[in-house]
């Protein structure tokens, strides 16, 4: 069972968020194929979670606390070919997610072209997340933990919960700065 004290607890709940949203992928891509369309404000509302949630906080978390901590250990070569693996999967996340919101951005402007980019990366997206949290979940999180003191914990803890408290409040800014930019300010 999963300690809530430790490091990896928040990282495992915000993974059962993002397979919800997996399954919301999956149901727009159901959608897509039935309609041969595209419900971009949809499209918008699952860039927004994968790159505001899935990576700015999550990935975010895993790689500016858990991996930063982990860089400074000696780990086994497994560990850490494993976070290298993570790290450059994050970044395919990034790019899939990018190439899904630069083709929305056509498909509205008529682009009917930019459909099948948007299908073909929301299906990847849709392969690559459940097999990404396996391994964090099972493989991953609990066996780096021993490189840690209980201290060290403790404090990768707290550091994730100021994380949060502060990815807050970029996400609101930003959604005012968006707001302007629409209004032309």
């Amino acid at each position: 069972m999963e300690q809530p004290n430790t490091p990896y607890f928040p990282l495992m709940m915000e993974h059962r968020l993002i397979e919800r949203a997996v399954k919301v992928i999956k149901e727009n891509i159901d959608l897509m194929k039935v309609k041969k369309d595209v419900n971009t404000a949809i499209v918008e509302l699952l860039v927004d979670f994968l790159s505001m949630y899935a990576d700015r906080c999550h990935h975010g978390k895993e790689e500016e606390i858990l991996f930063r901590a982990l860089e400074k250990k000696e780990m086994s070569e497994e560990h850490r070919k494993m976070m290298d693996k993570l790290i450059e999967q994050h970044m395919l996340a990034r790019r899939l997610t990018s190439t899904i919101a630069d083709a929305n951005e056509r498909y509205i402007k008529g682009d009917k072209e930019a459909f099948s980019i948007i299908l073909e990366c929301m299906e990847n997206l849709a392969k690559f997340y459940p097999e990404h949290i396996k391994t964090e979940d099972r493989d991953f999180f609990g066996p780096v933990m021993k490189y840690f003191t209980k201290e060290e914990l403790e404090e990768m803890v707290k550091e994730e919960y100021d994380y949060d408290r502060s990815f807050l409040h970029l996400k609101y800014d930003l959604l005012v700065l968006q707001t302007e930019k629409l209004l032309g300010k």
